[in-house]
């Protein structure tokens, strides 16, 4: 592209897993046990580190401006979070695409005493964030229209309409706790804060007083709740959440955006730019090349909320759920630690 040398930032660099994200170095003694020389590795560098300029060739194969600025970027959640605004110490942001993730910014050098939750540099100096993911999110959704709601799909695609609209009519049509079924979605494994590799999906519960509307209804609210958990891990960490913002494709649906507030029982936000990974990129290269005074002042005049949803009371159908939901988790660890 241009670049002066090859850079990783301080945010990806830390899944080569011999980074230390609070001292900013390499660890010595792990590239030394697996026989990695560091000399090897590209250059870390703090987000929005200007990197060189667009060349000739690489103008002519991209379409890009040459002489363009190349800056550092960042991490696919740590441009999210920063898209979403999420650059002070408790505030947090949700991402609900293919995979999930969830994290908080903070500005001490802390470690989960459980081990769950994971740091890595936020964009932004000498802060962090903290971290947990789902290997399968709204993809576990995108595959219920693909597999179950096959005739929705082929109405939606006859009438013009987004078969997403269809589905989250179906879900409003049941109440919470979706009449008693309980969905694990751990298609892929199961990650924060299981990390369980032999975890596998479940649907229980299933009844002759089912229907595809009941499922729909499961399916995010299973999603909703492995997320919750990640959540609830980041709390119980000691990390203090301040506020949170909702991101991804999921938050085009208004009944799963209040389905989040509801499940995570806090106050939680929509931004009018949804895709904030790619906002937050854009913003750590205008610092980098100036146009911010920093990636705090981008985001302050770059991130807009949309929406804000505020947590329903708990129902007895939610509570009845709720304890189902954890019940089925407890049954199938055990499961499968066996």
């Amino acid at each position: 592209m241009g670049a002066d040398n090859f850079y990783v930032d301080y945010s990806n660099v830390r899944y080569f897993c011999m980074w230390d994200p609070y001292n900013k170095s390499w660890i010595k003694e792990i590239s030394s046990l697996f026989k990695v020389p560091i000399e090897l590795l590209s250059e870390p560098k703090p987000s929005g580190t200007p990197a060189g300029r667009v060349s000739p060739d690489a103008a002519a194969k991209t379409g890009l401006k040459e002489g363009t600025l190349l800056c550092v970027g960042g991490g696919d959640q740590n441009c999210a979070c920063t898209g979403a605004g999420a650059v002070r110490p408790g505030e947090m942001f949700v991402s609900l695409g293919t995979a999930g993730a969830s994290g908080v910014c903070t500005d001490v050098q802390y470690r989960d005493p459980e081990g769950n939750v994971f740091a890595t540099c936020h964009p932004c100096s000498n802060k962090w964030l903290f971290e947990g993911y789902q290997p399968t999110a709204a993809g576990v959704f995108r595959w219920f229209r693909d597999e179950i709601a096959k005739f929705e799909s082929v109405e939606a695609k006859k009438s013009g309409v987004n078969v997403y609209e269809i589905l989250s009519d179906m879900v409003k049509s049941v109440p919470a706790g979706a009449k008693g079924l309980v969905f694990i979605p751990h298609f892929a494994s199961a990650g924060t804060p299981r990390f369980n590799p032999e975890a596998r999906g479940v649907l229980a519960g299933l009844t002759f007083a089912h229907d595809r509307n009941c499922l729909a209804r499961a399916f995010m609210e299973g999603i909703t709740m492995d997320m919750n958990d990640i959540i609830r891990s980041i709390k119980n960490s000691g990390i203090k959440v301040t506020s949170v913002r909702i991101l991804g494709g999921a938050t085009n649906s208004e009944v799963w955006n209040q389905m989040q507030a509801d499940i995570y029982g806090m106050e939680i936000s929509t931004l009018e730019i949804p895709d904030a990974a790619v906002l937050g990129a854009a913003i750590i290269a205008g610092a980098g090349a100036g146009i911010f005074n920093s990636i705090e002042e981008g985001t302050d005049k770059m991130v807009r909320i949309k929406k804000e949803y505020t947590p329903n009371p708990l129902s007895i159908n939610f509570i009845i759920f709720l304890l189902l939901y954890i019940f089925c988790i407890l049954f199938v660890n055990i499961l499968f630690i066996r």
